[in-house]
């Protein structure tokens, strides 16, 4: 059985894990070999809703950036689990999905019903499986 090697893209390259699905840009990743065991997530595929190649490609960064923290906690044996990595990843994440990074007492007190629903609504779209950690 042949196996297939994937190298990793080139950081310069300015489209790197984008792929245009109809007149949507989708950010498309493979989860690290060596991370196979602690991302279930094989191959990420998540639209970022989008026409317009600039936006996509600062969603792709913030994405990008959170799955590169978690996948370093992970190297480090931390699951991420350090405050400011997992803070960090929280609000990357949050707003490659859209929204702006709040607390659950932030959100309780400063949110609106509409926004609450909007993520609720994000949360139910994503499977919960958006966030790596």
């Amino acid at each position: 059985m042949r196996r297939e090697t994937f190298s990793a893209p080139d950081p310069a390259d300015p489209d790197r894990y984008l792929k245009l699905r109809g007149r949507r840009w989708h950010y498309v990743r493979r989860v690290p070999m060596a991370f196979a065991c602690s991302d279930p997530r094989g191959t990420i595929q998540k639209s970022l809703r989008t026409a317009s190649l600039e936006v996509a490609r600062l969603k792709r960064d913030e994405l990008e950036k959170a799955d590169d923290l978690y996948w370093s906690g992970v190297a480090d044996g931390e699951q991420a689990a350090t405050a400011s990595q997992a803070h960090e990843a929280a609000r990357t994440r949050a707003l490659g999905l859209g929204f702006r990074y709040l607390t659950a007492d932030r959100l309780a007190q400063e949110a609106s019903l509409e926004e609450l629903l909007a993520r609720i609504e994000k949360v139910k779209e994503t499977g919960g499986q958006e966030a790596p950690a």
